[in-house]
């Protein structure tokens, strides 16, 4: 058995069950689901690279600006919200 195809696919189900948890903060609307977002975006990238899989890391570029906005957005709600 390869041990480093074992450990490759514990870290992607590690990194599947991490992005799946960002989910459920999404859910109950905490901000920080997007910081979960670009970790588990930063590391397929990392992995679609490897696997030579351009389009899926070009799509990750841009969810991760997508979701960089929607942090910064979502922020700006929360001040106005803590100012009323």
């Amino acid at each position: 058995m390869n041990l480093f195809g074992l450990t490759a696919n514990l870290i992607d189900a590690g990194m599947l069950i991490f992005g799946k948890t960002g989910k459920i903060l999404n859910a109950r609307r905490n901000r920080y689901c997007f910081i979960i977002d670009i970790i588990c975006l930063c590391y397929w990238i990392y992995m679609n690279v490897r696997r030579g899989l351009f389009s899926q890391v070009i799509s990750a570029v841009v969810s991760i600006m997508i979701y960089s906005y929607a942090f910064y957005n979502w922020g700006k709600v929360d001040i106005k919200h803590k100012e009323n």
